[in-house]
């Protein structure tokens, strides 16, 4: 008896039974039943695996042992790479918003490697100013998540032109005051593309210290809007020029795969790593993950942030080898190993010392650890809190930097820029050398906005 497709649903059509008394008996019926019952399942089973395996072939890869890659990033339809979705042109809005701040949320900082300037984002554009004094800034537009290169003549940094997917790009830095007699027009055309990604994001960006290649965070989406970091590595590109590939770069950090876990449930993984940096000598990356949840492999929401929630680590890009920098081992039992974890990880020029963000008590603190002797040193204690118990694709904190040859750390903490000396003590180690100092801003914001939807 064939059965009838109703929408997605298959299902056996209205059947009338023979009138013969046989059939017509309970227990006979019942057989009858059972046996078109069991047909059902099966051809139902089999239509719905077949569908399942032609929109899942990663499956099929990942189960295969000649696969090179655990998990090849193809689990979803390519939008065509070539074909632009153009957001960066201005389009005439009808009104504008335009307002003079002196604060503002969640401003990540790169400081210039030689210059007395920083460059920081503020709703989704970056602004460049100098930390000798209280000036105007110079606005950068359509832009965020700046970091410059080793030389300061570069930024690579994240934007969502294009395709609408926040992508890695780069561009020349010629000095706060030249890049504000600019035109926008002249700042767009400089910009160079560096991933073509159209439906994975990216954040957290850097470049080499010496090499033409790049570190970016990919993020990954598992059913629950708990993306999971992985650490990828791009060639630098100097121009334009050339096809840009969507599904380019090479995974450096994986996702963490919880022990009991197979190698096929890869794709599954909500533990990733983030805020990526190469290390000053450049055969290292340096990045934080959450060690919390390593046993269940999916991220929880009610883990305590006094008892270390993420960890730094180290991978040495040599050997392939990762350490453990700051917190996840245990000294005594039922104790909380390194208190308020370790976020947002930014080594000195030198390499000598390890800056980062942690809780402490009723504070969020800045710390340095001495990468020689291990010894920890809190700076400041006036932070803002970071968000390491939620999924924080911008950050756990806002980036910073240091500055001034490794004496100082420019962070932003409760709306405002901070200037943090940094002093050595007598076993030459870098501490506190007095209090924070603001640096005072005034930047103006100006958002295009569309005519608000009304109904009639």
């Amino acid at each position: 008896m064939g059965f009838q497709e109703r929408g997605h649903v298959f299902a056996p059509p209205a059947m009338s039974l023979p009138g013969r008394r046989g059939l017509l008996d309970g227990r006979h019926n019942s057989v009858l039943l059972q046996f078109f019952a069991i047909v059902g399942i099966v051809y139902t089973s089999s239509c719905l695996w077949k569908t399942n395996w032609k929109i899942s072939p990663q499956l099929k890869r990942l189960s295969n042992p000649n696969s090179q890659d655990i998990d090849p990033d193809t689990d979803y339809p390519p939008r065509p790479a070539e074909e632009q979705w153009d957001i960066s042109t201005s389009y005439p809005y009808p009104k504008k918003l335009v307002k003079t701040v002196s604060e503002g949320t969640w401003l990540r900082i790169t400081t210039h490697p030689s210059k007395p300037e920083i460059v920081f984002d503020m709703l989704g554009d970056l602004y460049c100013m100098s930390t000798e004094g209280n000036a105007d800034e110079v606005a950068i537009p359509l832009l965020s998540e700046a970091e410059f290169s080793r030389d300061g003549t570069r930024l690579v940094l994240i934007s969502d032109a294009g395709f609408g997917v926040d992508n890695v790009w780069t561009m020349p830095y010629t000095g706060c005051e030249d890049m504000g007699r600019r035109s926008m027009e002249q700042r767009r055309k400089s910009t160079v593309q560096q991933t073509n990604s159209t439906f994975r994001f990216f954040s957290s960006p850097a470049f080499h210290p010496t090499d033409a290649k790049i570190v970016a965070t990919k993020w990954f989406l598992i059913g629950r809007p708990n993306g999971a970091g992985e650490v990828w590595e791009f060639l630098l590109l100097d121009n334009n020029t050339g096809r840009l590939l969507e599904r380019g770069g090479k995974r450096i950090v994986q996702r963490k795969l919880p022990p009991s876990w197979s190698a096929s449930q890869y794709p599954q993984s909500q533990l990733g790593s983030e805020q990526a940096q190469y290390t000053p000598s450049g055969d290292g990356i340096i990045f934080s993950r959450n060690i919390k949840d390593d046993m269940s492999g999916k991220f929880s929401y009610n883990k305590d942030v006094h008892a270390c929630i993420n960890a730094v680590f180290i991978l040495n890009t040599t050997t392939g080898r990762t350490s453990e920098v700051v917190a996840a081992t245990q000294s005594e039992p039922n104790k909380p190993a390194s208190p308020g974890g370790a976020n947002m990880p930014r080594l000195s020029s030198d390499g000598m010392t390890l800056a980062f963000v942690r809780r402490s008590g009723e504070k969020e603190v800045l710390a340095l650890k001495d990468m020689r002797s291990g010894t920890v040193h809190y700076v400041w204690d006036g932070l803002s809190y970071d968000l390491s118990t939620i999924p924080a694709f911008m950050g756990a904190y806002p980036n910073y930097g240091w500055a001034d040859n490794d004496t100082s750390i420019i962070i932003w903490s409760q709306g405002k820029i901070w200037k943090i000396r940094i002093g050595i003590n007598a076993l030459e180690e870098r501490i506190a050398a007095g209090d924070a100092r603001q640096l005072p801003f005034s930047a103006t914001i100006d958002l295009a906005q569309q005519d608000s939807q009304r109904r009639k």
